[in-house]
């Protein structure tokens, strides 16, 4: 309902910036944070996982040919979770580098520091590519 409302595109568009603004308010965590603040940024992924799967889902399900759906599903999965993987092993590099010199926090904002890079670069590119859709979007009008 949201997909046809919103459109596919608006989705994941709106998703990459709840991910982004969730790492963000990781890296706000302090010894003193209450845990009401936790809410948020877990809230946030739970909006980014919850839209980016739905989207992606409704997405395939109007451009890939009903025998193909499947097999599309499964590879966008699978590529999904080894970047995900790949991503959290080094998170975890990272932290256990810090760890190893200091304590927990300053390995965690280490780790959600590299994680903010990532999630810059990924935002500036789907930021990048929105407005190369409308540019083309235009032209075709």
């Amino acid at each position: 309902m949201a997909d046809k409302l919103f459109g596919v595109a608006n989705l994941l568009f709106f998703s990459v910036f709840a991910a982004f603004f969730a790492i963000i308010f990781h890296r706000m965590i302090q010894l003193d944070t209450p845990l009401l603040f936790l809410i948020v940024p877990f809230f946030l992924l739970g909006v980014n996982w919850g839209l980016s799967n739905s989207a992606m889902i409704t997405a395939v399900n109007q451009v890939i040919p009903s025998r193909k759906i499947g097999a599309a599903l499964g590879t966008i999965a699978t590529i999904w979770n080894i970047v995900g993987s790949i991503l959290l092993a080094v998170s975890t590099a990272v932290f256990h580098s810090v760890e190893i010199r200091t304590s927990f926090l300053p390995a965690f904002h280490s780790a959600i520091n590299f994680n903010i890079v990532f999630a810059t670069i990924i935002l500036v590119v789907v930021i990048w590519v929105r407005i190369r859709l409308k540019k083309v979007n235009k032209r075709l009008s």
